[in-house]
């Protein structure tokens, strides 16, 4: 929130409050009805607030009541986080790690048949930048160097660091994932992570013959396993 600067910010936590009008929020945060208005205009704008008609009781003129919009809410705390951690930790504690590893197995399943619709590509560099530019979509901004091996997958934000620091088998299920949208002719191995601390989140794309079994091991084989 602080992103909005001072004065928008104190607005927001003020609409959070109570919806308001420009007089009220001029008297809450001593400022000028003008200056309001110009912040409030903003707000309005890019959609963190929105405005009703309140038509008085009794004599007066109709007001316009500011109120957070769906988009305002999220720039207040959040706590899915830690809902998602005791989720899993319910889930270790009543079905065992096997559970957990089954849950995570069917949530990368799921996103790889999403990502499947975009990662098309004949060669494998072209289905790289697609599964990067589909990330960086996603809100994980991605991208892809040329390594030892082959490739690196490098992801600059993790969308869940905070359940992943506490279930690095998140991390694992991520790169089944890729894995799996990838192809036959790859093989990932998951390398640095934001949640342990590195830089970026990185996976190591190997391309492989297929019948070769020296190559790396697939890794939703060991994402599958508790």
């Amino acid at each position: 929130m602080r992103l909005l600067g001072d004065t928008r910010a104190r607005m927001v936590t003020v609409i959070a409050g109570r919806d308001a009008t420009v007089a009220e929020l001029a008297d809450d945060l001593e400022i000028s009805e003008v200056a309001i208005r110009r912040h409030v205009q903003r707000l309005v704008d890019e959609g963190w607030v929105a405005g009703r008609r309140d038509d008085p009781t009794g004599p007066g003129r109709p007001v316009t009541r500011y109120h957070l919009t769906d988009r305002g809410h999220a720039l207040l705390p959040q706590d899915y986080a830690a809902l998602a951690s005791e989720l899993l930790e319910w889930l270790q504690l009543s079905a065992g790690p096997q559970g957990v590893a089954d849950f995570l197995g069917w949530r990368a399943r799921r996103q790889a048949d999403d990502l499947a619709a975009r990662v098309d590509a004949d060669r494998l560099d072209d289905r790289l930048a697609q599964l990067a530019a589909a990330l960086t979509d996603a809100g994980a901004p991605a991208t892809v160097v040329e390594g030892d091996d082959g490739y690196v997958l490098r992801q600059h934000h993790c969308t869940v660091m905070d359940v992943a620091r506490a279930h690095p088998q998140v991390c694992h299920a991520e790169a089944a994932e890729f894995s799996r949208v990838l192809g036959d002719d790859v093989r990932i191995r998951r390398g640095a992570s934001r949640a342990a601390g590195d830089a970026t989140c990185e996976c190591a794309v190997v391309v492989v013959d297929v019948d070769d079994d020296r190559v790396l091991p697939l890794v939703h084989d060991q994402a599958d396993t508790p």
